[in-house]
């Protein structure tokens, strides 16, 4: 019903303020999906803190009983060996664990990729922080004397290999999604705005802004890089990591691992320009390529003047008349009202007419006085509106 409004008269200053407020109504919901995003992120983030919390105190229980154990070995310190078992059942439900049991009885207790969280009577110390890369993203890590250890990547099973699964099949990928989806529609309104003329006659502009690549790194790269959309319809929902292995830069799919070596300069890959400044390049150097992670945040409506809506079409059409205002045609015939699919050019100097040319079988393009411009054929037999003679197309 909108639509039919706005196309029975474009030049209404409700219809078109209509227009506007389904705009800015668009931008707001996915301002609102991005913020149910960010919720659920911090929402994780505080999950993986508090079972990195709750790891520690069990691992340290784990270790004093061990202790305690260890002092009363012989006695058979039941109550003891029941309260571990129940701390480690307990530990089994954040985090797959491998539990070896020592001739005096203690516990060592391994975690992800046999990282040591419990020897006997030492239990190590857990953490968090944010991702070097990505710092919305939590890494867990081991504290030892001599630093940190990441082991983000060796972590499985129990509470938080859930979380992070979630993070990086569930919440990860849909934000993603939304953003493609961001991106698709302000890049197809933007084209079809800018094929229109607005109420003072103007070519039309951008609608919606078009969004940036993220682009993340360490501290410490010696190359750069600069990521630009080449083709919004190639782009896909995945993220990207670029690293130099001293050699070569190789760029990862992030979603399903498929790698693929770029050279410096620059490259077009899945609708984006990739360009590497090589210059300095240091084995080691790594960037996060994001294209549509912060696409719905991004989103924003650019026209607040409704004169500004560019609605009418820059061609006109009508059939052709003579300098006394008589029509040429003896037909009846009718053509439909012509799309753009581009403004470039216009307005022409002069009107362009479609001539019927019955020896040639199709329509002659003249535009303006001089002979015709080019040809489009036609089969009379196909369309009763074979009979057409000339219809004049203007631009407005």
């Amino acid at each position: 019903m909108r639509y039919r409004r706005w196309q029975d008269d474009p030049a209404s200053v409700s219809a078109r303020q209509l227009v506007l407020a389904e705009g800015e109504s668009m931008v707001d919901r996915f301002h609102y999906f991005d913020r149910q995003f960010e919720s659920a992120r911090n929402t994780l983030s505080e999950q993986i803190n508090s079972s990195i919390t709750e790891i520690n105190r069990l691992a340290e229980d784990i270790a004093t009983i061990n202790n305690d154990i260890k002092i009363a070995y012989g006695s058979a310190p039941n109550d003891l060996l029941d309260k571990r078992d129940q701390l480690v059942n307990d530990l089994s439900e954040l985090v797959d664990i491998q539990v070896l049991q020592q001739s005096d009885g203690a516990y060592n207790v391994f975690i992800g990729k046999g990282q040591p969280l419990v020897m006997a009577y030492d239990a190590a110390t857990m953490t968090t922080q944010p991702s070097a890369l990505d710092p919305t993203h939590l890494e867990i890590a081991f504290n030892f004397p001599f630093g940190t250890q990441i082991v983000t990547d060796q972590i499985s099973g129990g509470k938080i290999g859930g979380l992070l699964r979630y993070r990086e099949e569930i919440l990860d990928p849909a934000q993603n999604q939304v953003g493609l989806v961001a991106l698709g529609l302000a890049n197809d309104l933007n084209a079809q705005h800018q094929l229109g003329l607005d109420l003072d006659g103007l070519a039309g502009t951008a609608l919606f802004t078009s969004g940036t690549v993220d682009v993340l790194e360490p501290p410490g790269n010696g190359s750069s890089i600069t990521v630009t959309y080449d083709d919004i319809g190639n782009l896909t929902a995945n993220d990207y990591q670029l690293l130099y292995d001293g050699t070569d830069f190789i760029l990862e799919n992030l979603s399903d691992g498929s790698t693929q070596t770029l050279a410096a300069g620059l490259n077009t890959v899945d609708g984006l320009d990739i360009n590497i400044n090589a210059a300095g390049a240091v084995a080691g150097d790594t960037f996060l390529i994001q294209p549509t992670r912060n696409a719905s945040a991004s989103l924003d409506l650019l026209i607040s003047d409704s004169r500004r809506l560019a609605a009418a079409s820059p061609l006109q059409l009508r059939p052709a008349m003579d300098a006394a205002g008589n029509a040429l045609n003896t037909g009846d015939a009718t053509i439909t009202q012509p799309a753009s699919s581009s403004i470039t050019g216009l307005p022409l100097a002069a009107d362009m007419q479609l001539v019927y040319n019955a020896a040639a079988g199709g329509f002659d393009i003249v535009n303006g006085p001089a002979a015709p411009d080019n040809f489009i054929a036609y089969d009379a037999t196909a369309d009763r509106h074979g009979r057409l003679k000339a219809e004049a197309i203007s631009p407005r």
